[in-house]
């Protein structure tokens, strides 16, 4: 992130969510301080109602699973320049905003501990298939 000293990068709680779920599971302390202290990095998007009801237009109309519709619709109304996902769906969905994480990012990386997906710790984003963060200019 530190090439971009312009840009701002931001998860939603929704993220942290699904980041802690394995973690708490199998008892890894360790994984879950590495989580949080991850989280510190990013900027926190908050979640009112208005992007529960814009998730619901993107359930109906593509078919999205809830937590892939809250975090499209969290970015969007934020205005989130970019979010950044491994998720084709979420990608047509978006209509422009979704930036599909380079698949040759994935290769030889760590496992989501929640759904076995790759991990893509790249320079700029960190993140899982199963979860996405945006970057926003400031």
């Amino acid at each position: 992130m530190a090439k971009l000293p312009e840009a701002r990068f931001a998860i939603s709680a929704l993220v942290k969510l699904d980041c802690l779920v394995g973690p708490i599971k199998r008892a890894d302390a360790m994984r879950q301080d590495a989580y949080t202290d991850m989280f510190e990095v990013f900027e926190t998007l908050s979640m009112p109602e208005p992007v529960y009801l814009r998730a619901a237009q993107f359930r109906a109309r593509f078919g999205l699973k809830t937590p892939d519709a809250l975090h499209l619709a969290c970015a969007q109304h934020h205005r989130c320049e970019a979010l950044w996902t491994n998720d084709d769906r979420l990608h047509v969905a978006s209509h422009g905003l979704a930036r599909m994480i380079p698949q040759a990012m994935n290769a030889g990386q760590a496992r989501c501990c929640r759904c076995s997906s790759p991990i893509v710790m790249a320079t700029l984003w960190a993140g899982a298939a199963s979860m996405s963060a945006c970057a926003e200019n400031v």
